[in-house]
Order: C-alpha cells, then sequence, then structure tokens
C-alpha cells in the first residue's frame, strides 16, 4: 500500500486529467451524484488536516515578515492584479469570475509536499497553511466583494461565508484537534492518505461531469482562459520569490514562501463554484488544478538549480 501511495503522490500529474477525462465521458451517470462532492471535500480537508499542529501555527510568529508579505501577496496583492489583468482581457462573465476565484483561495496543503520534496522548511509552510486557512471564511467572500461589488449581494455573501466555515475552516480545526489523538505513522497515516487522495479524484471528476454540459457554450474561450491561469499562476511564483529574494531570508524559508505563495486550495474553489455560482465559473478553476503541480515541479527544477541539490 505505501508503494502505491508513492506512485500515486509521483504521478498525479497525469492521473488528475484522467479522472478529469473520465468524468466527461461519464457524464450523464455521475451528473446526479454532484450533492456528494462537498461531503468530499469536508472528508479531505479533515483528512490532510490532521498532520497540522498549533505549534506549527504560533511558529510563524517567529519569521513575521516574510510570512506578512506573502499573506499580503496572496489574498490582496495578487488578486487585485489579476482583477486589473481580467479587465484587458476578452473573456465570458462567468469565466472570469472563476480565474479570480481561483486566485482568492487560501494556500493548498499540498504545497508542504512540494516544500519537503524541495528541501525548504516545512514548519514555515504548515504555517502559512494553516493561517491561511483559518482567515479564508473572512478574507475570499471580502475579496470577491471588493471585485465584483453590487453582483454579489448580501445575502450571497452570507452563504460565501457559511459555506468556507463549512467546507474549510470547521473540518480544518476538526483535523487539527483529532491529529493529536491519533498516531502520526504506521497504518493510520497511509489510509488517511489514500482516503485523501480517493477524495480529491472523485471530486475531480464528479466537478468535470458537472460542468460538461457548458463546455460547448465557451469552447471557444477554453484555450484562451487555460493560456490566461497558467500565465498567472507562474507570474505568482515569480512575485513570490522576487520579494522573498530581496527580504535576504535563508534557503529553507525561500522555498517554503514561495510555494505558500504558488500553491492555492483550488479544490475548495471548485467546489464553492459549483455551489454558490454558474456552472461555468467552475471551469477555470478546474483548469487551475490541472497546471497547478507542472507549475510547481517547474519551481522545484528552479530551487534545485538554485541550490544545486537536485532533490528527484
Amino acid at each position: 500500500m505505501s508503494t502505491l501511495n508513492r506512485k500515486l503522490d509521483r504521478y498525479i500529474v497525469l492521473i488528475l486529467p484522467l479522472f478529469m477525462l473520465a468524468g466527461c465521458l461519464l457524464h450523464r451517470p455521475l451528473h446526479d451524484a454532484s450533492w456528494l462532492v462537498q461531503y468530499l471535500f469536508m472528508l479531505l480537508t479533515l483528512l490532510s488536516s490532521m498532520g497540522l499542529r498549533k505549534e506549527d501555527l504560533l511558529g510563524i510568529f517567529r519569521h513575521p515578515r516574510p510570512a506578512l508579505a506573502v499573506l499580503l501577496i496572496a489574498h490582496i496583492g495578487f488578486p487585485l492584479l489579476c482583477y486589473f489583468v481580467l479587465q484587458l482581457v476578452e473573456l465570458d462573465a462567468s469565466l472570469r469570475q472563476g480565474v479570480l476565484l481561483a486566485m482568492m483561495m487560501p494556500i493548498g496543503i499540498t504545497s508542504i509536499a512540494w516544500v519537503a520534496l524541495t528541501g525548504g522548511h516545512v514548519g514555515a509552510a504548515v504555517s502559512m497553511v494553516s493561517l491561511s486557512t483559518l482567515l479564508s471564511p473572512l478574507l475570499v467572500p471580502g475579496a470577491l466583494t471588493l471585485a465584483w461589488g453590487s453582483q454579489i449581494g448580501v445575502t450571497e455573501q452570507a452563504s460565501l461565508v457559511a459555506g468556507l466555515v463549512k467546507l474549510v475552516l470547521l473540518p480544518c480545526a476538526a483535523g487539527i484537534v483529532l491529529g493529536h489523538f491519533v498516531p502520526r505513522t504506521g497504518g493510520f497515516k497511509l489510509a488517511a492518505s489514500l482516503a485523501s487522495k480517493a477524495s480529491l479524484y472523485l471530486i475531480v471528476m464528479l466537478n468535470a461531469a458537472a460542468v460538461m454540459g457548458i463546455i460547448g457554450q465557451i469552447g471557444d474561450q477554453l484555450m484562451k482562459t487555460a493560456i490566461l491561469i497558467g500565465a498567472v499562476i507562474l507570474a505568482g511564483y515569480v512575485l513570490n520569490w522576487t520579494i522573498l529574494f530581496c527580504l535576504g531570508i535563508t534557503s529553507g524559508m525561500e522555498v517554503a514562501y514561495t510555494y505558500s505563495g504558488g500553491v492555492r486550495n483550488y479544490t475548495a474553489g471548485l467546489v464553492l463554484a459549483q455551489l454558490y455560482f454558474p456552472p461555468a465559473v467552475a471551469v477555470p478553476v478546474m483548469i487551475a488544478i490541472l497546471l497547478q503541480h507542472p507549475s510547481a515541479l517547474l519551481a522545484h527544477a528552479f530551487f534545485s538549480n538554485r541550490f544545486k541539490e537536485p532533490r528527484l
């Protein structure tokens, strides 16, 4: 089982598109199962959060300057830049919302795995994921309101806050608490890792089935959307690394905070898009999920060359 788990980690870049393709091909029988997505995501968040510790969250205060810079860029600066870029690109309104929603998501927990793989400071990465997740019910609705103004009413804002609390904050907090009572090694950890991956693959497949019906309506804009999202994700890495390099921090912290600014919880965005927005909003988020790991691999190659320590 441990060998299977390692292979699933190694080949996730190939596995995710296959599940997305399966969702598109089986969209008719799977369409009615889309209600499962939110519960699968809550399970995914809970299982993924069981490795977090409150000590890691407190550790962020030992290096407040780069941590604050990354949080400000990730939750304010970068979404703002993305908003202005979208004004220059001709896209369907729902696709615009999808791109912006994806870039407003909290830091993704998979950043921890990439930081560990690249030899960065894992504790700093855990701290950033924890804090970003805990702040997301306030920051994400607020940013969306600033971006879209009257298009998002008070009722929608309240519903989005409640959704983030239910889908992200509560499962994350429950996972941190449960993590103190279960072993961090052995069979349980392996089972939790496999279950979280299965949840992710099912979420991607079910959402692909849910949006299949509107793909034909926006087909001519798919390539433009994919190029835009790819450029935006890479720009996030470059922007974060440039600022962190200027701060003169250690190599381990440089790796940790760069990934923290580049890896997002796009799965949360996918679930929110399905629950609270028109179907087309989910399309850019799904593209972001597909591009996230290839872009993280490019960052890994950059750091391996920069520090002359290939780790793959």
